[in-house]
């Protein structure tokens, strides 16, 4: 076999070669594109705001979101997804007014979705907290009016803390409604969990089983125990993601840390909630937006995490997808992406609703400042996150199933950057070491491609008909200065 040395190509041909191990390139999320802010300023909404979820329906987009100076709920919709109108409910009297989109008896946690299965006055649920507060992790008791100062020295003083174990108490609570404007609120709690704005829920029609994503930190779930003395829960301080699946809405099992900060991490990291969706046309495929507090900094952005099963969880960068904007953006303090739900705007973009605000995570706004947007967390369709090489890469797609009789690239390059291909039945290995390129697929045949395109068709020679290649192949790339995101085949 040939060495390659990155100044010529190979010679001999049917056995392993260098392509077939990945050389020179990056796994990398893809920033978010965000844009302006969203919503008008009205009397009950002029501080702060966050989207709670979005969905589509009769062709119009249609949003939940928490104004905080009013503590309220409150309803808006759009044709474009861009130009929002409050819908006047006209049922809670604010500054002696009902003209209002203010939703009554409203839930405050961001775990709405839409339930297939559901009678239809339940066809919308959403979870939210009840009796939260911090309690002693000895005795269970609540800790009293000095409680966020013994989570604080806990948080900060490490060894030297020598305090009582404190923890975040309280239960889940469940609603239900027709239309997403009249909530009933169940009258026992759902979970035996502290719940708040850091939880994403859904159903999940393969399994037929409810799902919720909620945050953690301090709390050892009774079920499964780990080998030994301890286990990934026992003593975990820095909040984390835990998963609790169920068949009954209105009684869910104790969650199971499924993400938490790790020694790639910086230290001083937490996570302070996520925001689940599935990734579009896709069952094997999940996204978890995850909303990571810097307690140095106390600023807090939003990472990516992907996920085969929803179980186990990667992320490919410990970098922000969203991250918080430069000094005077309106989002240099926080970028939460709560629940909102990923969406396909008229323009092409798949969007994801974030609220971005100016202050620390620790430190409110003056009263009156218009401190908090709402925006659109935006990237071009599949990507997310892509494979990069910023001079010269290789790398080998693993041998697949043909679905189509020609190959697409979702591609950018920068100026003077290209991508070009090569195909074989399947990826050399131990036990089928001769495998040689496809006649008239090779690196040589294959036409460079360069610019930006969502979905490129390779070509070889001029060729882009793979119709007689037999049902699998294996996919090498070549990449300078290039960025790819997906394929087709």
């Amino acid at each position: 076999m040939e060495i390659y040395t990155g100044h010529r190509e190979f010679t001999k041909q049917g056995s392993f070669q260098p392509f077939d191990e990945p050389s020179n390139i990056t796994l990398e999320v893809e920033e978010a594109n965000k844009s302006e802010s969203l919503l008008p300023k009205e009397p009950w909404n002029t501080t702060l705001a966050h989207p709670l979820w979005v969905w589509t329906d009769n062709n119009q987009y249609k949003m939940l979101y928490h104004a905080h100076s009013s503590n309220s709920v409150c309803y808006s919709i759009s044709d474009d997804g861009y130009h929002w109108n409050s819908q006047t409910i006209g049922e809670v009297e604010f500054n002696g007014s009902k003209n209002n989109n203010i939703i009554p008896n409203a839930p405050h946690g961001p775990a709405f979705f839409e339930d297939p299965t559901a009678a239809p006055e339940e066809r919308f649920k959403s979870i939210s907290n009840y009796g939260g507060g911090f309690f002693d992790g000895n005795t269970g008791k609540p800790l009293g009016a000095n409680s966020g100062q013994l989570w604080t020295a806990q948080e900060y003083d490490g060894n030297n803390y020598d305090g009582p174990p404190v923890i975040l108490g309280g239960k889940g609570t469940g609603w239900t409604s027709p239309d997403t404007i009249n909530w009933k609120r169940l009258p026992e709690p759902v979970i035996d969990q502290p719940i708040d704005g850091g939880i994403t829920a859904g159903y999940d029609p393969d399994t037929e089983t409810y799902f919720m994503y909620c945050r953690l930190h301090g709390l050892t779930s009774p079920e499964l125990p780990g080998i030994g003395s301890s286990g990934p829960e026992k003593g975990l301080v820095r909040r984390a993601i835990g998963l609790t699946r169920t068949k009954d809405f209105s009684h869910w099992p104790h969650p199971k840390l499924v993400l938490h900060p790790d020694a790639h991490d910086d230290f001083d990291i937490s996570f302070y909630g996520s925001s689940y969706f599935r990734y579009p046309g896709r069952s094997d495929l999940h996204c978890l937006l995850v909303q990571v507090y810097h307690q140095i900094n106390d600023h807090v952005d939003t990472q990516i995490a992907f996920s085969r099963d929803g179980i186990s969880w990667e992320r490919p960068e410990r970098r922000a997808i969203i991250p918080v904007g430069a000094t005077g953006d309106g989002d240099e303090g926080t970028a939460y992406a709560w629940s909102s739900g990923l969406v396909t705007l008229p323009d092409g973009y798949w969007g994801y609703l974030y609220g971005g605000g100016s202050w620390l995570h620790n430190i409110e706004p003056d009263k009156g400042i218009d401190s908090s947007k709402i925006r659109w967390a935006r990237w071009l369709p599949h990507r997310l996150c892509g494979i990069n090489a910023d001079t010269a890469g290789h790398f080998t797609i693993n041998t697949i199933q043909r679905t189509s009789n020609h190959l697409k690239l979702n591609y950018r390059c920068k100026p003077g950057g290209w991508i070009t291909v090569e195909l074989l039945r399947r990826v050399p290995s131990g036990a089928h070491a001769e495998v040689a390129p496809l006649e008239g697929f090779t690196f040589a045949e294959s036409d460079r491609m360069t610019g930006d395109s969502l979905d490129k068709i390779v070509t070889w020679d001029g060729n882009s008909d793979i119709s007689g290649i037999g049902d699998t192949v294996a996919i090498r790339i070549k990449m300078f200065g290039a960025k790819l995101f997906a394929y087709t085949v």
